[in-house]
């Protein structure tokens, strides 16, 4: 089975592909040129290095959010270009729920992604299953979310600033921060499509989830 697995919701490109030859992850940070003018150069030479061309693409993963706009887009619109070349399917999963798949266990996880304006977008789990929305919301609310007596993994993009921004409110010994790696997080798509974990089959009329409303506005 040949797959690409397609992120731009970050500073850098990130394409993982999966053929014949082996799985493949390839990282572009552009310095001054666009995502979209590096991005199917990208996906070329990462589904080149393992064994298959794009035009024979039979899946296609990206992040359904939340995140911000333009990337998000940017990663949709390609996929649906490449399924309507190749009629591959296309699947999308949630960035709060990847998270918590790759680097959740059994006890207590928040999966925070740093949203700009004081505001990150978490979700709760416990056990890797959702006990929480996924919401747009301050640092401090976001630990309304969990019990802080009990052994809890903090986990995602702009784990720092949730520290800073939560101040004294995060001063627990049960709690855990950990930075998520952006470089890879094409491949923990790819593992939770291969798993059958978190993975929805993206239908011809849906985009990306926003969670907050004025970023599919712009």
């Amino acid at each position: 089975m040949n797959i690409i697995c397609i992120d731009t919701s970050f500073s850098s490109v990130a394409i993982t592909a999966q053929g014949d030859e082996g799985t493949v992850t390839s990282v572009f940070t552009p310095a001054k040129a666009r995502h979209s003018a590096i991005l199917i150069p990208a996906i070329e030479a990462a589904v080149k290095q393992s064994g298959f061309s794009v035009d024979k693409t039979d899946v296609l993963v990206c992040p359904q959010g939340p995140g911000g706009f333009t990337g998000l887009r940017l990663a949709y619109s390609t996929a649906k270009a490449i399924q309507l070349q190749t009629n591959a399917r296309f699947f999308c999963v949630p960035i709060l729920e990847a998270l918590c798949y790759r680097y959740g266990g059994k006890n207590q996880f928040l999966s925070v992604i740093d949203a700009k304006r004081n505001c990150f977008y978490v979700q709760a789990f416990e056990n890797k299953k959702p006990t929480s929305e996924a919401f747009d919301i301050s640092a401090e609310d976001a630990l309304k979310l969990i019990d802080k007596n009990k052994k809890t993994i903090i986990c995602g993009f702009g784990t720092e600033k949730f520290r800073e921004e939560a101040g004294a409110f995060i001063e627990s010994n049960n709690i855990t921060l950990i930075e998520a790696d952006k470089e890879v997080f094409s491949k923990i798509l790819l593992d939770c499509f291969l798993a059958n974990k978190n993975c929805k089959k993206v239908e011809d009329h849906e985009g990306p989830v926003y969670i907050r409303k004025s970023d599919a506005e712009y």
